[in-house]
């Protein structure tokens, strides 16, 4: 593990608002090294990146264009078991959006495994118990 991925695992551990070169912890530092331990572990997984973009189209006409589903999670994971794993990123104080909010329930009504991670500890903890 890199020294910055250290740093940000230690600055997680038990804080409430962690501080990371003098300033917040942001999603994408949180979502970082996740994805990080998540290949240290060996555990299959993929980002999922969702959204939109602006595309610069035919005659200089920009088309938008949505990829992934309204509320779909951050990191879709596979337990050693085959479970199937979602993994919404929040920073300490972020909310879910009523849309993420329906794909939890959703995906848990299946049989799924959904958590919201706020610190890498969270996907720790989850992994010892069902990746072990």
């Amino acid at each position: 593990m890199s020294r910055s991925v250290l740093r940000r695992v230690a600055a997680m551990k038990g804080e409430k608002a962690p501080q990371f070169g003098g300033r917040k912890i942001l999603e994408k530092d949180i979502l970082r090294v996740i994805l990080h331990y998540l290949t240290l572990r060996k555990v299959w997984h993929r980002r999922i990146n969702s959204g939109g973009a602006m595309l610069q189209g035919h005659g200089g006409k920009g088309q938008f264009v949505r990829f992934g589903a309204p509320g779909m999670p951050d990191i879709l994971a596979r337990g050693s078991q085959g479970a199937v794993i979602w993994i919404e990123v929040k920073s300490p104080t972020g909310k879910q959006s009523p849309d993420q909010v329906i794909w939890q329930r959703d995906s848990e009504r299946f049989g799924d495994i959904y958590i919201v991670a706020r610190k890498v500890e969270d996907v720790m903890s989850l992994f010892e118990a069902v990746h072990a």
